[in-house]
């Protein structure tokens, strides 16, 4: 097979450099493979290095152009969704961050026993360490563990589950299935692409030559006529400062120190040298914003809300770090302040990944997402409704009537319809569908009755089969009609860079020849 292959890539005389690279690879893992193969026989199976069943697959990806095409396409299809990606892991680390501040020194609200040193997926996720905390919280957007671990929150306090709910909705429902349609709609796009190819190849090619060469000329127009104004105004002491703060250098070390910031949540901020550090950045960010709005102007100050934004949040922050060094170390009043500080600090995430602003492909996201929420509240209003009206029917079988847990599982006790909010929630569970046999089961035997299961049939078959698979594939098609033409958006803008380059250009050239015609 490596022969055969090889050979075939080299009976062409003209072959692509990708090719070459495939060719090479080819060689070498079959190489190794039959080196491989070779000592395992000489040792009668008794080498522990059989590397081969690794390889073995790798080989035939190679070996078949198929499944090399395959892979290379998804490869591209992540590429050019990386964004969403990127949106996702934002949200994940924000909510985190936000649940350790809310949810910091709880670990006397739940009775399981969690050994030294090792993560407990059943614990309290903000009660162990911090890499922990991120284990336990992608477990729980795989919906693995749903129940079990907002349980003994909502028996501490019963709005926590408004947290729990907002993070499975937005990263397992919103997220995922975003995901899933941009794979669809992308992958179909190539294979739209690839059947024009062939004969649009050529005259892109040229067409982007042209373009490549005329925007090069407009830039280096652009930019000597910019340079020759900013030569004018380099005396300019308030123009040099306004020139540091544009600066992608100080935009990129102010970033990182909204990082650096959102990371003191997951710290002892009881200690001082913490306080103090934590202090001193939110100053430098503090004085950053009022520097930007002196320059900017305070009458015009208004129409900057993400200045606003940062220079509350610093002064809050700021504030709030000088109350917890005040009052009395380890007190309630301390325990409070710095709840409300590290709450307040997530939001330093936000600016953290503004460079993410700077990508079309996340801004188009975005934009189409808030153009389509409209749409968003109809589909889970939806279902939203038809929740409500099983927790209704719940409340009239069953309110008043569970009280206890008769399987004696930690933290159950609160999954019933005595209540709005707890019928709502355990409508939530059984919507995650996990664990819902367990309570069904755990309902009929406090009422003693089998019937009791077909309460949970129909809500299944109503609610998840047809009301929420109808909602995801309603959303799905949706967003594939708005997610399909990310690339062809940036290739759109891309080709309108000559069109505004020359009219920027004429802006700027006219009135410079009118001066030399003045003079």
């Amino acid at each position: 097979m490596m022969m055969f292959k090889a050979a075939k890539y080299y009976s062409f005389h003209s072959i692509t450099t990708e090719r070459k690279i495939v060719a090479y690879c080819f060689v070498f893992i079959g190489i190794i493979i039959i080196i491989n193969d070779i000592i395992v026989m000489i040792f009668d199976n008794d080498y522990s290095y059989n590397i081969s069943t690794l390889l073995k697959p790798i080989f035939l990806i190679f070996y078949s152009q198929y499944f090399l095409g395959i892979i290379m396409d998804y490869a591209l299809i992540i590429y050019r969704g990386k964004e969403i990606y990127f949106m996702m892991i934002f949200s994940y680390v924000f909510f985190v961050g936000l649940g350790t501040a809310i949810f910091r020194n709880q670990s006397e609200i739940s009775d399981i026993t969690q050994e030294e040193g090792i993560c407990n997926s059943s614990g309290l996720p903000f009660s162990q360490k911090n890499y922990c905390t991120f284990l336990i919280m992608f477990q729980l957007q795989t919906t693995v563990n749903s129940p079990d671990i907002y349980l003994p929150y909502y028996g501490d306090r019963s709005v926590a589950v408004i947290y729990f709910i907002a993070y499975q909705f937005v990263n397992t429902i919103l997220m995922i299935n975003l995901i899933l349609s941009l794979f669809y709609s992308q992958y179909k796009k190539l294979v739209e692409e690839r059947t024009k190819s062939l004969l649009d190849q050529h005259r892109n090619k040229l067409q982007q030559f042209q373009n490549k060469v005329l925007r090069k000329k407009k830039q280096n127009s652009i930019a000597n006529l910019i340079k020759q104004q900013q030569q004018q105004a380099n005396t300019n002491s308030q123009f040099l400062i306004q020139r540091i703060l544009d600066h992608w250098i100080f935009k990129s070390i102010m970033q990182i120190l909204c990082i650096a910031d959102f990371c003191f949540i997951f710290q002892d901020n009881t200690d001082r040298d913490i306080q103090i550090v934590n202090i001193s950045l939110n100053t430098v960010m503090l004085i950053e914003t009022i520097i930007i709005a002196i320059l900017r102007g305070l009458n015009n100050i208004n129409k900057y809300p993400a200045v606003i934004f940062d220079f509350t949040i610093s002064l809050v922050l700021v504030t709030l770090i000088i109350a917890i060094m005040a009052v009395q170390q380890d007190s309630f009043s301390q325990d409070i302040l710095i709840k409300v500080c590290c709450s307040i600090m997530s939001l330093r995430l936000f600016r953290g990944c503004s460079w993410l602003l700077k990508s079309k492909n996340f801004v188009n996201i975005l934009l189409k997402i808030s153009a389509i929420s409209t749409y968003l509240l109809q589909l889970f209003g939806t279902l939203i409704v038809t929740i409500t009206i099983f927790n209704s029917i719940g409340q009239l079988i069953f309110g008043g009537k569970i009280n206890y847990n008769q399987q004696h599982l930690s933290n159950y006790q609160w999954v019933n319809f005595n209540d709005f909010l707890s019928g709502f929630c355990t409508c939530w569970f059984l919507l995650i569908v996990n664990n819902w046999n367990v309570m069904s089961y755990d309902f009929s035997l406090s009422l003693q009755s089998d019937f009791i299961y077909l309460f949970f049939i129909f809500y299944y078959i109503i609610v998840v089969l047809l009301a929420q698979s109808v909602t995801i594939a309603l959303l799905i098609e949706y967003l594939v009609n708005h997610v399909k033409d990310l690339s062809s958006s940036a290739e759109e803008d891309t080709k309108s860079e000559i069109s505004i380059e020359e009219n920027f250009q004429n802006e700027l050239h006219v009135p410079l020849q009118q001066n030399f015609k003045a003079q």
